[in-house]
């Protein structure tokens, strides 16, 4: 798998990407778990073997084509000469698990360092993988020796340009090898043919687009934006200027199982209590949303008048009567959830608060993804780019939610490991959107019912948000 090669005259499937893919073109992916035991290396090969033969779009090339970007994949049953499906490497740390961080993992901790999810080889960048013509997945495992007859660990990390996989699709692609590791049955997406296939989402949109242009709604798709070269670049300063003047930075937190429990709780008692509508059903996302909205912007940065939003990615999946259930690029975009006013955050309960975005998100209807799909053409005619938040504010913020994935807690027993005891993610941006904050990410539930978040926030702010975390550990343990 690690002799280097091209596709040459074969038989080949061209599969072309979309605007949605082109809106994270600037992002390769390394994702990693830390996990107990070691990893057998010989297992996972196998296992991503049978996995690419099964699929084979995963072995395919990415490439530009004009301004857009595709797929070329190889057809038949075997490969060209020395064409590699993936890239796995492996190494053994030179220092112990403790150098980096302490078992059991702490309520908050920085993320692992990326060297431990990826070779000195990976690349980190969009136009590597497309000039070296190089695998779209890279996988490496890192191990931690035991000594003196203590727990071993391993970090298994695989690197992705995002412009092929959302979150949703690199987690089918996981859950896809931990069945294959497990000796279990998964269901392959739809198979390619040679030369010029169709996007199922591109079809339907313009499908969709046609049918029911006349519903759409003629305002600005608010939860978005269209913007220009300086935009770009006063952006980039000011968060250039969030890292180096008020320490903007990540962590993970594992926030415990009665946390979440009782935030969850208060909230739907509170919409009881505030004479809301006793039919609304709160969900857990809609919680943590609101949780995380007020924790973040009710500070003294702010000032009551301004002008914030929060932008949170939904899936197209759950249109389309399920056509998509197996699409695993790129289909998401904001809810369009409403600017708010810093002072409307400060007055309104968490239940209010949530009461509301669980309405947006329940009335998310293909119209909101048509508007914005038409917002994204009209960037790319004009050659504006589109953003997937609201540019018009004095501060926003950008939540990604995918517990439905099931991410966070992988089962790598097949592998040879133990428990699965964290995930981690590391975003290679392209310069100068390389430094974003106010970004957060729910990335699911661990064996124990903890929720992962990885968040990126100024140093007040992540202050705060810990501390309201541990609040609330206090009061689920009285």
């Amino acid at each position: 798998m690690t002799t280097p090669g091209g596709l040459g005259n074969e038989q080949v499937a061209v599969y072309p990407l979309t605007l949605f893919d082109n809106m994270f073109a600037g992002i390769v992916i390394s994702m990693g778990w830390l996990v107990e035991g070691k990893v057998d290396v010989s297992r996972l090969e196998q296992a991503l073997d049978a996995v690419a033969a099964k699929w084979p779009l995963l072995v395919g090339r990415l490439e530009r084509n004009k301004k857009m970007y595709q797929l070329r994949i190889p057809l038949g049953s075997t490969d060209p000469a020395g064409y590699r499906r993936f890239t796995l490497t492996s190494r053994m740390s030179n220092n112990p698990l403790s150098d980096f961080v302490s078992v059991p993992l702490p309520l908050s901790h920085k993320p692992l360092p990326v060297a431990l999810f990826t070779d000195a080889e990976t690349p980190r960048t969009t136009e590597a993988f497309i000039d070296n013509v190089l695998p779209i997945t890279h996988w490496h495992v890192t191990y931690f020796n035991a000594s003196d007859g203590s727990q071993s660990y391993s970090c298994i990390g695989v690197t992705f340009p995002h412009a092929v996989f959302d979150g949703l699709g690199i987690a089918s692609v996981v859950h896809a090898l931990e069945a294959e590791l497990l000796g279990k049955e998964w269901s392959a997406p739809a198979t390619l043919h040679n030369g010029l296939n169709e996007n199922p989402l591109s079809i339907l949109l313009d499908k969709a687009t046609l049918e029911r242009r006349e519903n759409w709604k003629r305002e600005e798709y608010s939860a978005a934006g269209l913007v220009g070269f300086w935009w770009i670049l006063v952006f980039a300063a000011w968060s250039y200027w969030q890292v180096i003047w008020h320490g903007a930075g990540e962590k993970i937190l594992l926030i415990p199982r009665q946390v979440i429990d009782k935030l969850v709780e208060d909230a739907r008692q509170g919409v009881v209590g505030e004479g809301g509508d006793t039919n609304t059903r709160l969900s857990r996302g809609d919680v943590l949303a609101a949780f995380l909205f007020k924790t973040i912007f009710c500070d003294d940065r702010l000032r009551p008048d301004d002008m914030v939003h929060m932008a949170s990615l939904a899936s197209l999946h759950w249109f389309f009567d399920g056509t998509l259930a197996n699409y695993s690029h790129n289909c998401v975009i904001p809810l369009p959830y409403r600017r708010y006013v810093v002072q409307e955050l400060e007055t309104s309960s968490t239940s209010a608060l949530a009461c509301e975005l669980s309405g947006t998100r329940q009335n998310f209807a293909m119209e909101d993804a048509l508007q914005c799909y038409n917002m994204m053409l009209r960037g790319a005619e004009d050659g504006r780019e589109f953003i997937y938040f609201n540019p018009n504010v004095d501060e926003g913020a950008l939540l990604t939610n995918v517990c439905i994935a099931n991410i966070a807690n992988i089962n790598w027993k097949g592998a040879g490991a133990g428990r699965t005891l964290c995930r981690y993610k590391i975003n290679f941006r392209k310069p100068p959107l390389d430094k974003l904050t106010n970004d957060m990410t729910a990335v699911g539930y661990l064996e124990d019912g903890a929720l992962l978040l990885q968040v990126n926030l100024i140093r007040t702010r992540m202050d705060r948000l810990e501390g309201e975390i541990r609040r609330l550990m206090e009061e689920a343990q009285s």
